[in-house]
């Protein structure tokens, strides 16, 4: 697929989603790439939201979206070019036009020129939120301040050949940066599957010619691990350059809730910043490659590709505060750097969760920032390429529901075929049949009855699924507990439950009364799905789950009970509240609480067509039951031996699950099959094991 298929491509995917929304064909495009952007760590969520006015002397302002990088301070700014104009290039004088309308409003929020606007319009929102945090600046203590703009000009169109990359003048000292993404970045970013972009740090733009690093051990075809002291201003600018870019997932996530800076590693900084390398424990760092040149003094590093720190957040975001905040003079300022070069993609993915969890073994880290490669993710993919969705509308073959496990998956399975070929591809691969792994998190937390966690983004909903499955601490998760239970059944009642989401995003969006508010859609269908399916589950019922998978279309009672509920959310979250902002609202436990506590409306048709809850009676023998024995026996000998070694190797078996994992064993050598309670224990154990890290390639079947 070329360049220019792609892009068309892709706007009529844009035009079919501003269609089926019923929203504007640039609302669709940013959702679109502001996606793969969230995908692809480049930004962590976002906001749409459209706002044009007049500003400064009769400035032009205009932006599509907006959000704020609470781990690095960032805020940016989204606006969408013209996506009708005819021009096939987008030209530097374009580009500055697009920037200005932007800027602006950053200078109007910084001078307060917001507070004659209308308080409900997205300019105030953004405005306001600049100026609080640009006026955090001033506070030593608080961390959430305004430390750079980013704007974001999205394009359909290809950067004309002379565009150069001039830089923006700093708006009342705030950095502003930007990036364009057109034509070819966005078909470039769609080969590759939407992988984070790399950062290639290169010492000399940071005012030193290199750091002097000693090898420390080394893996061949793996790693190599080096010490090195790195200074701390050039760690700080690193950090004030690249922001959240160069942070781990878990580090990004650990700096989004801090808010208050470290107290201490402030005080080292100010008083005492050369005892800052004896006090401090440094940084841990990955990289893919680095060059370096053999010195005098010993191996000097004057390159580090894709730098990943993936411990010593705060120790960075401290010393990026020291000379944000209070000018610091960082000269004596080393800081202890633990770097280690990974050989290639499938390394990274084995190993920087194992550094991460290492790491930072003295902190809490969350297990939702290792959850990507779960064993959970797997079995969904695995039950999606196998179990065919049922014929309906007319046509006359199945489908699947495509579950993309990998970020942009879907997009690269399709890059190399022909036009024909990716059409058949796409009528057994519907696009609006894709589920990535933060909508399935969405869609179940929302049944759930968790949508205050939906409502605060992907991240946020995606941290508290890894958690109600694997754990609080990687342990004693629902997959631990009960990882049978996902199976044929489970996957179809997941897609019943995506089919509501979806098709509920697509009603509201059709209702009289929404085309007359276009705010707070994404807030109104979660709250609407968790309070009907809340609703369900006190009667001890259920929505017909089955039934939806079976039409792939929700029923008429489920339909006009969302129609009404639908209205009535709106008037609740928008009625008076403890949050002047109806978002932020939104995201708070309180708001949910209190949604409960409101008699909704239940029409007689949906009461009627719950179902009830079947509970499995103790005598039963149940499919998890049958799967555990199943998937026990067919595990040989050599397989069961093995886990149990590697459980005893890393000290994560007691005495009584060696005892469990020893029935496994006799299973093949004695013919002892042991009970429905000892099968049950037995999963729980692999499951467990697996959790920690025991993959079934590492079985070594010479022995």
């Amino acid at each position: 697929m070329e360049l220019q298929e792609y892009i068309e491509s892709f706007t009529n995917d844009v035009q079919a989603d501003a269609d089926t929304y019923q929203i504007s064909i640039e609302e669709a495009f940013m959702s679109n790439i502001a996606e793969k952007l969230v995908e692809n760590e480049t930004i962590s969520e976002y906001e749409t939201g459209y706002f044009k006015k007049r500003g400064r002397s009769n400035r032009q302002i205009e932006i599509n979206g907006f959000n704020y990088e609470e781990s690095d301070g960032t805020f940016n700014l989204f606006i969408v070019d013209d996506l009708n104009e005819k021009s096939l290039s987008l030209t530097n004088t374009r580009i500055d036009a697009l920037i200005k309308r932007a800027e602006e409003l950053v200078y109007c929020g910084i001078e307060t020129r917001f507070l004659e606007w209308e308080e409900s319009s997205t300019g105030y929102e953004v405005a306001s939120q600049i100026y609080r945090l640009y006026n955090n600046r001033l506070k030593l203590d608080i961390d959430y301040d305004l430390k750079k703009v980013r704007i974001f000009v999205l394009t359909n169109k290809s950067l004309s050949n002379r565009f150069k990359n001039v830089k923006r003048e700093d708006i009342y000292e705030v950095p502003v940066e930007f990036s364009v993404y057109d034509a070819t970045k966005i078909y470039d970013m769609a080969k590759v599957g939407f992988e984070k972009e790399p950062v290639d740090i290169l010492l000399e733009d940071y005012g030193t010619e290199g750091i002097l690093a000693i090898k420390c051990t080394s893996k061949d075809d793996e790693f190599d691990s080096f010490l090195a002291p790195i200074p701390g201003e050039v760690l700080a600018n690193i950090y004030l350059r690249n922001g959240a870019q160069v942070l781990e997932g878990n580090v990004r996530s650990f700096l989004s809730v801090r808010g208050k800076v470290n107290k201490g590693i402030r005080k080292t900084i100010l008083s005492e910043p050369e005892k800052f390398f004896l006090l401090n424990n440094g940084i841990t760092v990955t990289s893919s490659g680095i060059s370096y040149e053999n010195t005098s003094a010993g191996l000097q590093i004057t390159k580090i590709n894709d730098l990943q720190i993936v411990n010593g957040g705060q120790t960075t975001a401290s010393l990026a505060n020291a000379i944000m905040k209070e000018k610091a003079d960082l000269s004596n300022v080393l800081v202890m750097m633990k770097l280690s070069v990974l050989a290639n993609h499938e390394i990274v993915v084995k190993l920087v969760p194992e550094i991460s969890r290492a790491s930072n073994s003295q902190n809490k880290v969350d297990e939702a920032d290792f959850f990507s490669n779960h064993p959970y993710h797997v079995k969904i993919e695995e039950l999606s390429k196998k179990i065919l969705a049922p014929a309906v509308d007319g046509n006359q073959y199945q489908t699947i529901w495509f579950y993309e496990r990998a970020r942009g998956q879907y997009t690269v399975a399709q890059m190399k075929l022909t036009k024909a070929q990716s059409k058949a591809y796409q009528l057994k691969n519907p696009k609006k049949q894709v589920i990535k792994k933060t909508d399935l998190a969405k869609f179940l937390m929302s049944y759930e009855g968790l949508p205050h966690e939906v409502s605060k983004g992907a991240q946020s909903v995606m941290k508290k699924f890894s958690t109600h499955v694997q754990g609080s601490d990687g342990e004693g998760g629902f997959w631990e507990k009960d990882s049978s239970s996902v199976n044929e059944k489970y996957f179809k009642e997941l897609i019943a439950k995506a089919i509501i989401f979806k098709e509920t995003e697509k009603l509201v969006s059709s209702l009289e009364w929404y085309k007359e508010v276009k705010a707070y859609r994404a807030n109104i269908v979660t709250y609407t799905i968790a309070i009907l399916a809340t609703h369900a589950k006190k009667k001890g019922k259920n929505i017909d789950l089955n039934k939806i998978w079976n039409n792939q279309h929700m029923y008429e009672s489920l339909i006009n009970q969302i129609k009404l509920t639908s209205k009535w959310v709106y008037d609740f979250l928008t009625g008076p509240r403890e949050v002047q902002n109806v978002t932020e609202w939104a995201k708070k436990e309180k708001c949910w609480k209190k949604a409960q506590e409101v008699q909704w409306q239940i029409l007689p048709d949906f009461e009627d067509d719950l179902i009830p809850i079947h509970i499995e009676k103790k005598t039963e023998i149940t499919e998890k039951t049958v799967n555990a024995m199943n998937f026990i026996v067919e595990k040989d000998e050599i397989f069961w031996r093995e886990i149990m070694k590697w459980g005893k190797k890393y000290l994560y078996l007691t005495p009584r699950e060696e005892g469990f994992l020893e029935l496994a064993v006799k299973i093949h050598t004695h013919g002892k099959i042991p009970s429905e309670r000892q099968f049950a224990e037995i999963i729980r154990i692999y499951n467990s094991m697996v959790s920690k890290g025991f993959k079934e390639q590492e079985v070594d079947v010479r022995n």
